[in-house]
């Protein structure tokens, strides 16, 4: 069944999932932070407003899929496979950033703003996943109609990466300093 738990293997395991999770989405932040750098102008702007949009529907709906115990591997393929639904779901958390960012002249009320409309956002992911669910189980085995996207496939790439050269190498054992 699509409804796994995270890991089934402990606490221990179930919190490696969700250190791998918030990695991961910091990884994504900082993609969308890059563009933004390495891509100035309409196009970088274009990029960047999409990638948001995803990232916000990703942590709206990202609520819902933990309550359920939807493991990552399932929230990433499902969301990518469903890339169109939560571009439109998350585009309005980025239409109110870009208009408070451009008609306030404090970062600080686009950000409250937003601190604001994010709950409701989220709120409204909690009711709208029963629509996203439907034929789920058909749609990750053979895809949609608009395709897959691999939105978060650098991000994860660099994670596995990441936490492959954070992690201790075993230790070769000398035969000669048997006791």
């Amino acid at each position: 069944s699509a409804n796994q738990p995270i890991s089934g293997g402990g606490m221990f395991q179930d919190a490696a999932a969700e250190i791998y999770r918030v990695i991961l989405v910091s990884i994504f932040f900082a993609q969308i932070s890059a563009v933004t750098v390495f891509f100035p102008g309409g196009r970088g702007a274009a990029v960047r407003a999409a990638l948001e949009t995803w990232l916000y529907a990703f942590y709206c709906f990202d609520y819902r899929w933990s309550m359920e115990a939807r493991d990552l591997k399932w929230r990433l393929r499902h969301f990518e496979g469903h890339w169109a639904y939560y571009s439109g779901f998350g585009s309005p958390c980025v239409l109110l950033s870009l208009y408070t960012s451009r008609n306030f002249a404090s970062p600080f009320w686009s950000a409250g703003i937003m601190a604001m409309a994010f709950p409701l956002c989220m709120m409204t992911a909690m009711g709208a996943a029963d629509l996203a669910d439907q034929n789920v189980e058909d749609a990750a085995n053979r895809g949609t109609r608009q395709g897959s996207i691999p939105i978060f496939h650098l991000a994860n790439s660099m994670t596995v990466s990441l936490l492959q050269a954070a992690s201790p190498k075993p230790r070769k054992r000398n035969p000669s300093s048997r006791r």
